[in-house]
């Protein structure tokens, strides 16, 4: 039996809203919008804009990111894809397991380091 169905019926049954969304583990407000629809709930559209790359294209981005060291730009180049290195950079942080980091800075010379130096 499909969700809807059984929706219907625990609502005939006098089941409240907060019961039914328990019993089917959903959102009250899924189980709201089923029943003041009153026809069959179809899953909302992405609103937004469109991905730029799909699964297969994430797939190569992480795989050429993980076995080499590349720049974003590299990447973006080797796997001629359209996509931007803000976007390539994204889909190499979703993957979780690589990290991004700013390399960390030179440390200051000291005074006896500038010292060394002019001698």
């Amino acid at each position: 039996m499909d969700e809807v169905a059984k929706i219907w019926q625990l609502k005939s049954e006098g089941k409240l809203v907060s019961g039914i969304s328990d019993i089917i583990n959903r959102s009250k407000k899924f189980i709201y919008r089923v029943l003041s629809s009153g026809c069959i709930y179809k899953a909302k559209r992405r609103s937004g804009l469109q991905r730029v790359t799909d699964k297969s294209d994430d797939r190569q981005i992480q795989k050429v990111a993980s076995i080499q060291q590349m720049t974003d730009r590299e990447i973006q180049w080797s796997s001629e894809l359209s996509a931007t290195k803000d976007t390539i950079l994204k889909r190499i942080l979703e993957k979780g397991t690589m990290v991004h980091r700013k390399m960390k800075k030179k440390p200051a010379l000291k005074s006896h380091h500038k010292s060394q130096r002019i001698l």
